[in-house]
């Protein structure tokens, strides 16, 4: 399992004014959080998950995810209807699971709560993408388009 550490510097990073979420067409911004609606158009990432990768969501309706990146450099995700549980939790349960991180079209931690500190990020724009995962590691989908949160940071040296 990997694990995200916090840097010094990510205590000084500002988000883009008006910056545009990229794949996403849609924009957000705030001089406290970087807010997101549903990741639901069709698109190529760099290492977004391969179609044999997806579990349909089942029941309910999929979750509408959200991420928000605070001042403090923490991570936010709300997902309702989605559970987080925890690394040692290994059989599927239908709406339950972790999250994973994509930074710039690349996974790099897995997330198993709805707050968690960013990795380190060196400075510039990045584009977050949060993915809901099944607890065997398939990524949710919905009418097989995956279930994510978008949103885009720019780190600065403060």
């Amino acid at each position: 399992m990997l694990t995200a550490m916090i840097s010094p510097r990510l205590r000084n990073w500002t988000l883009a004014a008006g910056f545009a979420l990229v794949l996403l067409g849609a924009t957000a911004c705030s001089s406290a959080t970087a807010e997101t609606t549903a990741h639901d158009e069709e698109h190529d990432h760099a290492e977004a998950p391969a179609a044999d990768q997806l579990r349909e969501w089942t029941g309910s309706t999929a979750p509408h995810v959200t991420i928000s990146v605070l001042a403090d450099g923490i991570l936010d995700i709300a997902a309702p209807g989605f559970t987080f549980t925890p690394a040692s939790v290994v059989d599927p349960v239908p709406g339950e699971g972790h999250a994973h991180l994509y930074v710039d079209g690349e996974m790099v931690t897995m997330i198993y709560k709805p707050s968690s500190p960013l990795p380190r990020l060196d400075p510039g724009d990045h584009v977050l993408m949060v993915t809901l995962s099944t607890n065997d590691h398939l990524e949710y989908s919905s009418d097989g388009k995956l279930i994510a949160g978008m949103t885009t940071v720019e780190i600065t040296d403060g």
